[in-house]
């Protein structure tokens, strides 16, 4: 039992260290954004909702255009 544990603490280590790890490589390598500069984010979802939510997320953020 004592064993079963130990692997069960060791392989939640690194899948916490690697995730951990991933999310930092992310931070480094995002772009910086000029404020000025309009940005395109497309979005995919199954929730017939989404477009008056991008429609109303647009009118209020005029750089950035949900489609």
């Amino acid at each position: 039992m004592r064993l079963a544990r130990r692997v069960a603490a060791v392989l939640l280590a690194s899948v916490l260290a690697l995730t951990v790890a991933s999310c930092a490589g992310a931070a480094r390598s995002a772009p910086s954004l000029d404020p000025n500069k309009k940005v395109r984010v497309t979005v995919w979802a199954w929730d017939s909702t989404i477009e008056r939510a991008a429609q109303r997320f647009n009118k209020a953020n005029p750089n950035v255009s949900v489609t």
